[in-house]
């Protein structure tokens, strides 16, 4: 078993096993990274924030029974602001783990972003039909 801390992989230098030890690569894995956690907030913003302009259309035309969502309803027996604030520590929430996540686990991080992005997408959409 190799015991050094330094190992080539696909002709690129690693110490440690965790960051390129050339520097242009290293900001090049960095500059990625921060383009990848950009899009997933404006993913999952756009979804999310879509959701909740349609359930204050909706809210507002058909009243809060019209809201399907169980959780949705709780939020709304405490009124709007706690809707927006819950809608925005979701977003939060979903992008700190996005974040913490993305360099060990990229395929599960892209997965919650996906989840959470549909999620916000289908729910606009259905606060639509019910318009």
């Amino acid at each position: 078993m190799d015991t050094s801390k330094e190992r080539t992989l696909l002709g690129v230098r690693w110490r440690f096993g965790l960051w390129p030890e050339d520097p242009e690569e290293r900001r090049s894995r960095r500059e990625r990274f921060m383009t990848a956690t950009l899009a997933a907030l404006i993913a999952v913003g756009v979804g999310q924030l879509a959701d909740l302009i349609t359930f204050t259309g909706m809210v507002r035309v058909h009243g809060p029974g019209a809201e399907a969502n169980p959780v949705a309803r709780a939020a709304l027996d405490l009124g709007m602001p706690a809707v927006v604030s819950l809608k925005l520590m979701l977003i939060l929430l979903v992008l700190t783990i996005f974040v913490a996540d993305a360099q060990r686990h990229p395929r599960a991080a892209a997965t919650l972003v996906t989840i959470a992005t549909v999620a916000g997408l289908l729910g606009a959409a259905s606060n639509v039909a019910t318009l």
